[in-house]
């Protein structure tokens, strides 16, 4: 879809022409929203586009100098905020509460990932 083949790009090579390449498909992001949400409700392509949105701020944090969340219109920084304010992420904590990490065939792997979401979410209150 719109995000990935830029993402890999980024991933291997941190240069201006990549950047410019995950910009353009965040802007691609913004000009595809119908909606609150990727096609006016909640869909498929809501969870299928924003772990990729949130992959390339974060890739773009932990880069110096390509703050990726500026790169985000307005439509999609709300469409962020609402993907992120679903009680999924609180969900999946009490899910992942019951997991250990001795069986690698229970997605305990995701913890990480969805704790560092809640602890983003409670910022985002406070400010």
């Amino acid at each position: 879809m719109f995000i990935a083949p830029a993402l890999k790009a980024f991933a291997m090579s941190p240069h201006a022409q990549t950047h410019a390449s995950v910009v353009e498909e965040l802007a691609k992001v913004e000009r595809a929203m119908r909606g609150e949400f990727m096609v006016f409700e909640l869909s498929a392509a809501d969870f299928a586009v924003f772990p990729l949105v949130a992959m390339a701020v974060r890739l773009g944090a932990k880069t110096s100098g390509w703050a990726m969340e500026r790169a985000l219109g307005d439509k999609t920084r709300a469409w962020v905020g609402r993907m992120e304010s679903l009680p999924y992420f609180e969900k999946a904590d009490g899910l992942f509460a019951k997991e250990t990490t001795t069986d690698i065939t229970k997605p305990h792997w995701g913890k990480k990932s969805n704790d560092y979401f809640i602890a983003q979410c409670k910022q985002e209150d406070k400010e």
